[in-house]
């Protein structure tokens, strides 16, 4: 299909969004980038490090190692749904509890749950607020070393409706907007264009991880990826043009 044929059709075929995607696609592929061997992360690299099972859990009398009962992981699994309307007024303690439980490294050992292509973990969570019972409406990062949501700019500029860009959910009548930032400067150094894919399953990752524990707290929600990202860069962060939206997690 030319230029001008998908200039002049008013409606054009999925083939040509297929054919974008996958043009879009072949731009993250090995290129001339070398790929990374840090010291540290291959068995052998003679670092002085923990070994690969240094945080494995303690075994029980007879030797095997003491992990959940697999059938809780498929009742968590089965039980969460995205939810698209509002089950009770959020709190800012509830929220802060769900991210902490989601995402923040473990304080004994600085372990993150959930992994991250060679340990970059530069995908951050900022939630943008609209309703939330002890939260000023406004944009709040949040900081895994504190488990803390500070607010940033307490202001209208936290436009739900204006950022979100989907037909399933009712902008106006949501509390919050928990979006994920990949920060494409780091992983562009380590893995050059190959990064954008890292860092999108990383956030994939953390998303998983956030809606698992929503669903343990009760909390309604649903993961999207229909948002405006140019707003959500300039409402987020709109003087770092390498810090790109990736994710949104709505809570109505």
């Amino acid at each position: 299909m030319s230029a001008a044929q998908r200039l002049d059709d008013a409606d054009p075929p999925a083939e040509w969004f297929v054919q974008a995607a996958l043009g879009f696609h072949r731009h993250s592929t090995y290129g001339n980038f070398p790929e990374p061997v840090p010291a540290g992360l291959l068995p052998g690299s003679g670092t002085g490090g923990a070994p690969d099972d240094a945080d494995a859990p303690p075994a029980g009398a007879d030797g095997a190692p003491r992990h959940g009962e697999p059938e809780e992981l498929v009742r968590l699994v089965a039980g969460r749904r995205s939810r698209r309307t509002r089950t009770g007024r959020l709190s800012a303690r509830s929220l802060t509890r769900a991210l902490g439980a989601a995402l923040a490294p473990d304080p004994a050992t600085g372990r993150y749950p959930y992994p991250s292509a060679g340990g970059c973990y530069a995908v951050s969570l900022h939630a943008v607020v609209q309703d939330v019972a002890g939260l000023a409406r406004g944009v709040h990062p949040w900081d895994p070393a504190t488990g803390a949501l500070a607010p940033r700019r307490p202001d209208a500029d936290a436009d739900v409706p204006g950022l979100l860009r989907t037909t399933v959910i009712r902008p106006a009548q949501v509390q919050a907007v928990l979006m994920l930032t990949a920060d494409l400067e780091v992983y562009g150094a380590r893995y050059g264009e190959r990064g954008y894919r890292y860092a999108l399953l990383e956030a994939g990752h953390m998303g998983q991880n956030l809606t698992l524990a929503l669903h343990l707290l009760g909390i309604a929600n649903c993961p999207v990826g229909g948002f405006l990202d140019d707003r959500a860069a300039r409402l987020l962060h709109p003087d770092r043009p390498l810090l790109l939206p990736v994710y949104g997690v709505v809570l109505p």
